[in-house]
């Protein structure tokens, strides 16, 4: 028997990439690009629902310590969806992050 039968049988199919490239511009600072897209196609009664969603993101890192590291970027991300459960939006944030490995 198919485990996918019944309530919980696929109803779309996803497709999508991630592309990502990482500089370091000095010993300790670096700088990072990424970009994200993906589709999702309804299948069977949702044939015709369709939501495209792409991001793109680029951060610059500063290592602080050998165990710390500071960062600071910006990420811009559109979804579009045709379907009645979900929104369309635009975002634009800017982020920093503060990490350390114990």
């Amino acid at each position: 028997s198919d485990i996918l039968q019944g309530t919980f049988a696929a109803d779309s199919r996803q497709t999508g990439t991630r592309l990502e490239y990482n500089h370091r511009l000095t010993p300790i600072s670096s700088l990072g690009l990424a970009a994200r897209w993906s589709r999702i196609s309804g299948l069977g009664a949702r044939k015709n629902d369709t939501t495209h969603d792409a991001s793109y993101r680029l951060a610059w890192s500063l290592a602080l310590s050998p165990r710390s590291d500071f960062s600071l970027g910006a990420q811009y991300r559109r979804v579009k969806t045709n379907t009645t459960a979900g929104t369309s939006f635009t975002d634009f944030a800017v982020f920093t992050g503060l990490a350390h490995r114990f």
